[in-house]
């Protein structure tokens, strides 16, 4: 920033000047906003620091000649212009506003109005033995003025440290355009900020500037024939106020030499430095430069200097700010396994930790290749201690359920489910089928890479009914039969029934494929269903002595079989075990169905007899 000398002066280079000697004109110039930097121009400057009491700064007037092309180079910065969104402070800001008692809604608003282009400061500077660093200054630039309305910095002790960003109280008219010669013109400016720790800076100036000189500029990099040439004198009534209402003064007036050449978006010399009892004294001179063979200087910091997750992503943002000099090649190594060879880049962080960030900065000018590295850790912090919880429709459920489990933890992102039954999962809303009833405590643990937690809630799983109907078979048309499920406490079929059997007619049925199904509900509330398939065909004969037709169901047998008998005569019904020996024996009448209670029956295998034909049925 132009105002303090605590604020760095940040520039760039144009290439197609390189090595060009421009003649000298003899006319006035003029210098206006279009000429002035826009967001996204970037300036390669050359500071020199030795050899200047030697040279004369003031010496100026009307089409005058200055020659500074000896200056010997300490070392190089690149300095850009940047979009104020992405300056690293809007979001600093924007809190401020709302806290101090603007609306959140209008807060952005004011911003936009305040500033359109931001410069970072190229140094980190200590005051009151904290370390301030990231300095951007925000500006507003018109047709007729550039303005300073914000100030952004990160004041740091311990290697921690929180950003504050303040809107002048006065802003500061840096210049008024267009700059021509022999122009005077001043401003006053008020800029307070909390710097943390209890110390307050307040910031009075009062700035005068005069264009008192146009001409011809020669540099160690190019001459430019037609310049204009400012001093600005800025004295300051700055203090510091420390908690106890100590105030401690700290006066100064600075000096500043500026070269403008119309097209080119920034001085392309700026000599700086103070007025004392002594008389002016110059202690740095930035001008714009190519980048040169100079042993690279990796440095870069970043914002937010300790980065929380996010609540609802579990992620942070960190935007790194790369403030090496002579360099134009960079290496990132962001201490997640991840890379990046962007000049200043932004990464996210997917889980807490502390990162080894590391930068390469190298020069390619130099040949052979020169490089630096410097290496920062970056703190990602997860505030969010998880709270685990799941919720279920019911606690109790029957064994032919789908279970779901509904996760309403909060503030975690990996997810590890114990049923209770030998299973598990890690999806975070999972379903689960239980084989068999009983009692079983279902268990959830979270994480969110910092801290867990752990949750349990029993589960009663009631047995389900299990309703048979029997194998698919083949009924004729001159047949009908009895479908049952076995004895339960509920009964509703296909055919919309209720009973606990359903009598089949194959003539009312008629030849085709037939499907049929009970849903049964047992006394603990548990439903079932199992369903059957019925074709029905025209029979093989009409002499049903001969074709007698008697029927049993269901095989394999739970509870109940059902027999009916299609003979015209009475006939013997016998049932034998594997054994041979008889389990059941009766006379059946004519048309007859009886219900035979097998739920005393040991399991196998048993042979149906009815008047000299037997079959097989399974239990």
């Amino acid at each position: 920033m132009e105002t303090k000398t605590i604020f760095m002066k940040k520039i760039l280079l144009s290439v197609a000047l390189y090595g060009m000697i421009l003649l000298p004109l003899t006319a006035q110039t003029t210098y206006t906003s279009a000429d002035f930097a826009a967001v996204g121009d970037t300036f390669v400057t050359s500071r020199v620091t030795a050899g200047l009491n030697a040279l004369d700064f003031a010496q100026t007037g009307a089409n005058y000649t200055w020659v500074y092309d000896s200056l010997p180079i300490s070392d190089q910065d690149v300095q850009r212009y940047q979009d104020p969104d992405d300056a690293g402070y809007f979001l600093t800001w924007l809190a401020g506003c709302v806290l101090g008692g603007g609306n959140p809604f209008t807060c952005p608003g004011i911003w936009a109005s305040l500033t359109d282009i931001a410069e970072q400061e190229l140094d980190t500077f200590s005051l009151a033995g904290i370390s301030l660093q990231n300095g951007v200054t925000h500006y507003r630039k018109t047709t007729g003025t550039l303005e300073a309305t914000i100030y952004g910095v990160t004041p740091s002790a311990a290697g921690l440290g929180l950003p504050i960003a303040s809107s002048y109280d006065n802003i500061d008219t840096v210049y008024r355009f267009p700059l021509t010669y022999q122009q005077v013109d001043s401003s006053d400016a008020v800029l307070r900020a909390n710097l943390g720790g209890g110390i307050v800076s307040i910031q009075q100036q009062s700035r005068v500037n005069e264009v008192d000189g146009w001409g011809s500029l020669t540099t160690p990099f190019a001459t430019y024939p037609q310049v204009l040439r400012m001093k600005t004198v800025i004295t300051n009534d700055d203090s510091l106020t420390i908690t106890g209402g100590t105030t401690i003064p700290l006066p100064s007036t600075e000096v500043e030499y500026k070269w403008f050449a119309p097209g080119i978006g920034r001085p392309v010399m700026v000599a700086s430095g103070n007025i004392t009892l002594l008389g002016e004294l110059i202690t740095e001179v930035r001008y714009i430069d190519s980048l040169r063979c100079l042993a690279p200087n990796a440095f870069f910091l970043f914002f937010p200097p300790v980065a929380l997750l996010d609540s609802a992503t579990l992620t942070a943002d960190i935007s790194f700010f790369n403030q090496s000099g002579n360099a134009d090649q960079f290496q990132w190594d962001f201490g997640d396994g991840t890379n990046s060879t962007a000049e200043t880049p932004s990464h996210t962080y997917t889980s807490a930790g502390i990162y080894p960030v590391q930068l390469i900065a190298c020069n390619n000018i130099c040949n052979p290749l020169e490089c630096d590295t410097f290496s920062l850790p970056v703190t990602v912090i997860n505030p969010f201690i998880p709270n685990a919880d799941f919720a279920l429709v019911s606690d109790t459920v029957c064994a032919s359920d789908t279970v779901f489990f509904d996760n309403v933890s909060t503030n975690a992102n990996t997810y590890d489910w114990d049923f209770g039954d030998g299973n598990g999962s890690t999806e975070e809303n999972p379903t689960h089928l239980y084989a068999a009833s009983g009692a079983y405590t279902v268990t959830l643990i979270t994480e969110n890479n910092t801290f867990f937690d752990t949750v349990t809630q029993d589960i009663f799983v009631l047995a389900a009914p299990e309703p048979d109907l029997g194998f698919d078979f083949t009924l004729t048309t001159n047949q009908d039969t009895v479908l049952s499920p076995g004895l339960f406490d509920g009964y509703e079929w296909s055919t919309g029934e209720i009973t606990g059997s359903i009598n089949l007619n194959g003539a009312t049925l008629g030849v085709g494929v037939y499907d049929f199904f009970v849903d049964v509900q047992s006394l603990n509330g548990c439903s079932a269903r199992d369903s059957v398939q019925v074709t029905v065909t025209f029979p093989v004969s009409n002499d049903e002595r001969a074709e007698p037709f008697w029927s049993f169901y269901p095989n394999p047998v739970k509870d109940q079989l059902i027999f009916k008998s299609g003979w015209k005569d009475d006939a013997q019904l016998d049932i034998w075990n594997a054994q041979g020996q008889r389990v059941f024996s009766r006379l059946i009448k004519p048309g007859e169905i009886i219900e035979i209670d097998t739920r005393d029956w040991a399991s196998g295998m048993y042979v149906v007899g009815f008047e000299g034909e037997k079959r097989k049925l399974m239990r």
